[in-house]
């Protein structure tokens, strides 16, 4: 997928420093920054990302919690997405 970030430029490095870092998300490609139109001092950056191997295993595939993709992001946005499972102990 593609993202596109925009903003200053000191605070798009920051924001690709950090996507970088996120296991969700494995970053394969960032552009140069293209100015954005105007006479504005912000830049854009578009970074080529695909979801990393935790995401992946466990909203997209497999065991994942109840619902739809649609669902969970739903009760994600409101607050109700279940923290994982419990184990139990025998």
């Amino acid at each position: 997928m593609k993202i596109r970030i925009m903003g200053l430029p000191d605070e798009v490095e920051q924001a690709i420093e950090i996507f970088a870092k996120l296991a969700m998300f494995e970053v394969l490609e960032v552009s140069d920054p293209y100015p954005n139109r105007g006479n504005s001092r912000m830049v854009r950056v578009y970074i080529e990302a695909q979801f990393g191997e935790w995401i992946a295993r466990t909203w997209l595939v497999g065991d994942r919690p109840e619902g739809s993709f649609k669902e969970r992001i739903a009760r994600h946005q409101v607050g109700q997405l279940p923290r994982g499972r419990k184990k139990h102990v025998t």
